[in-house]
């Protein structure tokens, strides 16, 4: 008898498993991420590195950039605008992210609690991941139901009331079912007053076997991320203002980020009795998120020691729906010369809504956007902020569809060739 377990520990075995393969500790053999079919990873013509679940648990990382410090030729920046931002090999990107071969371009800190692996892809990768930097890519493989017993938890604490939950429970519930739940819940401070740090994520996934050769993968993620915004204290005379590293200045009440957001995905593989492999995966993501911040707007008067604080609100609405299929197929032409074929198509609909406001202090439409002679010695202030000032609005609808077709020729052991065609349908792009 073949149980769920069974069938889905063998599927690295299926040419359109999406994923990493062959993980042992620290070490990875394969990934489908740059080719997408499974390809050792010395059979890929370029540079492919893979985090693995030991080596992020090893060095304690919990977010993307506290494992991507660890790849070459990767710089991780500082993520204006509360998101992921890094270079490769000096192109800058905030946007080359992606889960599971899906585009993900909300711009955020991504936790790892639900992470398998990190796969970081450099050099241009237009073939398969159509539109972004020539710079590489992220993409982050997932934990998903497999039918393997699992029960583990973690719990850490630290400086400023740190402490961090995290769980990891799944098993095979009928040799047809499988069930798995990730969780993570974090609250923090900081060494700065009226400092503080909230998220949580709860990610549910299933697989069922629905054939002898069809599964199904679903999922479901719900994240919040509340933080405070601190920008720090001014400069004087060209040199960093010093000051007790306590003090907040700006308005810490007015100044904060708020994020949550909703990712649901279906995947289905079936092979077919000509040996034809098909995958297609539905990716529906929402998201919500704000940030706003009072806080230095002039460097400190050497005169007086008073600095002048201003700011500004941004809110982002936006909702992605994706639509991938890829068709496989493998055979020999003559007796030595082996090809995989592989074939698909992407649909996607984004829409996407922004807008900024700048503060009127004290009351509603005071015309008032910015506040002076505060003093250094007391740089927080309470002064109540309205952002009602509208500074930018900006709606945009995006709808594209590509097609590719790709063959990878292995003619000898010890020589392949990986050939491919893309192709990108006009977009339809309506903006307000």
């Amino acid at each position: 008898t073949v149980t769920l377990s069974d069938y889905i520990l063998t599927e690295e075995g299926s040419t359109l498993n999406r994923g990493t393969t062959g993980v042992d500790g620290y070490f990875a053999s394969g990934t489908s991420g740059s080719t997408k079919t499974n390809t050792a990873i010395m059979d890929i013509p370029g540079q492919v590195t893979i985090i693995t679940r030991e080596f992020a648990d090893n060095i304690d990382a919990t977010f993307l950039g506290d494992a991507l410090q660890y790849v070459p030729g990767i710089t991780v920046q500082q993520g204006e605008g509360h998101r992921d931002q890094i270079s490769f090999r000096g192109q800058e990107t905030t946007a080359d992210f992606f889960v599971d071969g899906v585009r993900d371009d909300i711009q955020t800190f991504r936790d790892l609690y639900n992470v398998e692996t990190v796969e970081v892809l450099k050099g241009p990768l237009a073939m398969i991941f159509g539109r972004g930097g020539g710079g590489g890519a992220i993409n982050i493989v997932t934990k998903k139901a497999d039918g393997i017993p699992r029960y583990a938890g973690t719990f850490s604490t630290g400086s400023y009331g740190r402490a961090r939950f995290t769980a990891d429970v799944g098993q095979a519930v009928t040799p047809d079912f499988a069930v798995r739940l990730n969780a993570m819940y974090e609250d923090s401070a900081t060494f700065r007053v009226f400092s503080y740090l909230e998220r949580y994520g709860i990610n549910p996934t299933a697989a069922f076997k629905l054939g002898e050769k069809t599964t199904l993968h679903v999922s479901y993620e719900y994240k919040v991320h509340d933080q405070n915004v601190d920008r720090g204290g001014s400069s004087i005379n060209g040199r960093p203002f010093e000051y007790p590293i306590e003090r907040f200045w700006g308005q810490p009440l007015a100044s904060f980020t708020e994020f949550d957001g909703h990712v649901t995905t279906a995947t289905l593989q079936h092979e077919f009795h000509n040996g034809v492999q098909m995958r297609n995966h539905t990716f529906y993501g929402k998201y919500g998120k704000l940030y706003q911040n009072i806080m230095p707007v002039s460097v400190v008067d050497p005169a007086t020691s008073t600095y002048t604080a201003g700011g500004y609100q941004s809110d982002t609405d936006r909702s992605n729906f994706v639509n991938q299929t890829d068709l496989s197929y493998r055979f020999r032409q003559h007796s030595h010369v082996r090809h995989t074929v592989v074939a698909g198509t992407e649909g996607v609909g984004q829409d996407n809504f922004e807008f900024r406001n700048t503060p009127s202090f004290n009351s509603p439409n005071s015309g008032i956007s910015t506040i002076g002679n505060i003093p250094t010695s007391k740089p927080t202030i309470f002064n109540n902020v309205f952002y009602d000032e509208p500074n930018r609005r900006r709606q945009t609808d995006v709808t594209t569809w590509s097609a590719y077709i790709q063959d990878q020729v292995e003619i000898t052991p010890f020589f392949e060739l990986i050939a491919g065609f893309p192709f990108q349908f006009p977009s339809l792009q309506e903006l307000a």
